[in-house]
């Protein structure tokens, strides 16, 4: 994206040794409380005018009820991307209260 010229600001949800697709899955997922610090900071330094908001793999339902806070703290005109990651082959990555 940032080849394209947009500025980015990159906030992992998920820091996974590979995807959930393998038997043994070791890592972290924030959760709700991560992103709100994160997203306070921005907001804090006023910072908060993006102009598209990207999503993929969301580990927890936490984390996603923060998505949408920040989706109504972020300028009416941003764009909201949401690329579902949620399973593979008839087998879901993520838990049912994701879907």
């Amino acid at each position: 994206l940032q080849l394209l010229g947009f500025e980015v600001d990159a906030i992992n949800s998920v820091q996974f040794s590979c995807h959930t697709g393998y038997p043994a899955v070791c890592g972290q997922k924030l959760d709700g409380d991560d992103l709100k610090a994160l997203v306070d900071g921005l907001a804090k330094n006023e910072v908060l005018d993006h102009t598209h908001l990207l999503t993929g793999y969301i580990g927890t339902v936490s984390f996603l009820h923060e998505v949408v806070r920040l989706l109504d703290m972020l300028p009416c005109s941003c764009r909201y991307i949401c690329d579902p990651v949620l399973g593979d082959n008839g087998k879901l990555y993520t838990s049912e209260a994701l879907v």
